[in-house]
Formats: structure tokens, sequence, C-alpha cells
């Protein structure tokens, strides 16, 4: 049978780890020469940070994580992350000896330093009696884990780490000015944000997520809202490439983990980040109203979207739709004509009338002479740039009207 862990000596042992700022690894490993206990600490997406235990040892989770780095992702996402869940919401060591664990009892505490979490600590039971005495150890060692990992990340970013700003700089509306000259001496512009919405996660989840995304590509910081959004700042998106990139990662995490994303638009002055998270946000919101099967939204793509739906929204059909607009929908329904769809057409191709022709596999010349058509029964140049600027938006509407629900309110312009 073991020893009682002297718990005087392990605190000595963290003490000097901090003042000394050692290596976790060395930390970790001397620790585990006092206590004899299998170690193993591993970060928010269970990636080996280090190890101590001899080998063999049979736990398949932590044989798994030293042999391979970390666990597979679909195990993460069906299993572990519901200890992870356990675990965090404790705050504090917690004995697993449940579901994969229950012939293999452990205690595992999340590592955190200035309210950021860095991952987990586990200690392995096995036969010990001293269950209270290791979770305390647990604990300690949580605690030291964190300033050291706190020390190490600071030295490897510079002198304000992504972790001690990336929640100030993403959640505040105004950031503090130390923060931003921080962040934007470590990530270029031109800068792009994320904010996924997870309807079912929890903290953990999001914590996970953020996580996996930050360390597939380092020029990204991230962190989470009370409620289930999780924000995530890419800088140096200097092109299309860059921006697919982005998307391939996040859409592939999406139908892993079930949540939905939406992109703000490309800004270089970090300044009005609260304005881009504001943009990001509504663009989610207006999207997922108006097509709920989508998982990608993006400013940019939907941005005729967005003044549509708020347009109609705010003042309803009738005050939102040009005048020139039901007029040309009422002649089609009653006369059983297409001029909005060649006016459609027409706009869509940029006002290109071989174009138009082609795409309605008719001769040019009809198009012109349906556009002439259209002038007079409406009285509005079509030709035009500031009608077929109008024009053009109202068919947008239009069309969200036909192919969406809008909430009908305001029907009147009140």
């Amino acid at each position: 049978m073991k020893s009682r862990p002297d718990i005087v000596k392990i605190q000595r042992l963290c003490m000097e780890a901090i003042l000394k700022k050692q290596d976790v690894d060395i930390f970790v490993r001397n620790v585990y020469n006092e206590l004899r206990y299998p170690i193993i600490v591993f970060d928010e997406t269970l990636t080996l940070i280090t190890y101590a235990f001899s080998r063999p040892f049979y736990f398949q989770d932590w044989e798994e994580i030293a042999e391979r780095g970390s666990a597979p992702q679909q195990k993460i996402i069906d299993t572990q992350l519901d200890y992870q869940d356990i675990i965090y919401r404790n705050g504090k060591p917690t004995l697993i000896t449940w579901g994969t664990c229950e012939n293999h009892p452990q205690t595992c505490c999340p590592i955190f330093h200035n309210h950021f979490l860095y991952g987990y600590i586990g200690i392995d039971l096995g036969d010990s009696p001293f269950v209270d005495v290791v979770m305390e150890i647990n604990g300690i060692m949580a605690g030291t884990l964190g300033c050291l990992l706190y020390e190490a990340d600071d030295e490897h970013r510079g002198i304000i780490s992504p972790q001690q700003y990336a929640q100030q700089l993403l959640l505040s509306d105004v950031p503090d000015q130390q923060v931003i000259n921080a962040y934007e001496s470590q990530f270029s512009p031109p800068y792009v944000l994320a904010v996924l919405y997870f309807p079912n996660a929890n903290e953990v989840e999001l914590q996970y997520t953020r996580g996996y995304i930050c360390k597939t590509d380092p020029n990204t910081i991230g962190c989470s809202s009370e409620s289930q959004y999780l924000y995530l700042l890419f800088s140096s998106v200097s092109g299309h490439a860059v921006l697919q990139e982005i998307e391939d990662l996040l859409f592939r995490l999406s139908l892993q983990q079930t949540f939905c994303y939406s992109l703000s638009d490309f800004f270089s002055d970090i300044r009005t980040l609260p304005d881009h998270r504001v943009q990001a946000i509504h663009t989610q919101s207006v999207g997922s109203s108006l097509n709920p099967t989508r998982k990608r939204f993006s400013f940019r793509d939907s941005y005729m979207d967005i003044i549509c739906y708020n347009t109609i929204e705010r003042l309803g059909e009738n005050a939102s739709l040009p005048y020139a607009l039901r007029q040309l929908a009422a002649f089609d329904k009653r006369e059983q004509s297409d001029f909005l769809t060649t006016l459609s057409c027409y706009f869509d191709h940029l006002c290109n009338l071989s174009e138009t022709a082609s795409a309605l596999a008719v001769h040019p010349n009809t198009i012109r002479l349906r556009l002439n058509k259209i002038t007079e029964l409406i009285g509005l140049d079509v030709r035009d740039f500031e009608v077929a600027r109008q024009l053009y938006t109202g068919l947008n509407m239009m069309r969200v009207l036909q192919h969406y629900h809008v909430p009908e309110q305001n029907q009147n312009g009140e």
C-alpha cells in the first residue's frame, strides 16, 4: 500500500517551481518523484502538455494521449467533453469514478490563471486510501501550473499575452488603450471577427473550440461570452485564400459540434472592433431568421438581405417596396407577363443586354423591347443609374418577402 503523501514537501516543490519559473515538465516530474502517483496535464483541447508516469501504464485515454499527443477529436467531442464540463463547472479537484474511469478512479482539476482556462491536471489514484490528500495536492498543483503556464506564455508572446487581453478586447465596448496597443504590436491587419453561436453547448465546448482554433491558427485570439457565443478575432487576413482557410476550418467544426457562425466585414482599425462585433452578431441573427438551416453567414454576402430584412421589419411591406415595382408586379399578375423576372435578370447581369438575353434564352432585341415596355409602364427609365439602384434594392426586398419569413409588423409604417 502506498504511504501517505507529504503535502508539505509538495508545497515546497510548488513554491520552488514558481520562484525559479521552472519548465512545467521539470515541475511535474519533480512532484511525481515525490508523490509516485501517475500525473498528466493537458490543455482545454485534450492535447498533452506534460505527463509523468511509468510505462506501460494502463488507462486507455491517458495512454492514448501520451502516445498520440491528444485524444482523437471525435472521441473528445463524443465523450471527454462531458467529463471536462463536470470538472470545469466544479472549478476545483473532482473525483471521477464512473464511465471510462470506473476501474481507474482519478482526481482532476481545471488550471486557471487570471480567469483564463489553460487546461486540466489529472492524478490517478489507483487503490490509494488517501483520496482527500491527493485531491488537495491536485488543487495545489493546478494553481502552480497556472502560474507557470502564464509565465511561459508571457515570455513567448511578449509583455502582455493574448490570454490576458482577449476577453477585454473582444467583449468590451471601449477596450483599454494598453490592450489595443499590445494587440496591434503582435497582430497585423486586416482583421475579421467571427461569432460562433452554440444553441445547445456548454462552456467547456466553447472553450474546447476556442483552444482548437487558436492552436490551428496562431493569428487568432478568442473568448466566450456569458451566453452561448464564442468570439474569434482573426488577424493578417490578407486575401481570399486566407479567408477560405478560416471558413473551411469553421465549417468543418460546425458539422461536428452543431454551431452556426457569422463573419464581420474586413477592418484595419482595431478600435472599431465593437462595431464589427455588433455587425457579426446582427448578420447571424438576420441570416438565421431568414434561413434557419444554414450554418454560415457573412456580412459581405448577406449585406443586401440585412438591409432589406431590417427595412421590411421596421416599416412593413407597403412602406418598403417602391410603388413602381408593385405596379409591375400587378401588371405581371394580370397579364401573365414576366417583366419582373426580366428586370431582375437584367440587374443581376450588370445591365448587360447580351448576357441577360443569354440567361433568359431570348434575343437581345427582345430584352430591349421589354425594358422599353417596363419604362413605359412605370414611368421611370430603368437604364438610369439612380432608378436602377432603387429598383434593384426593391427587387431584393421582394425576394426576401417571397422566400423567407419576415415578422409582419408596422404594416402602416407606424
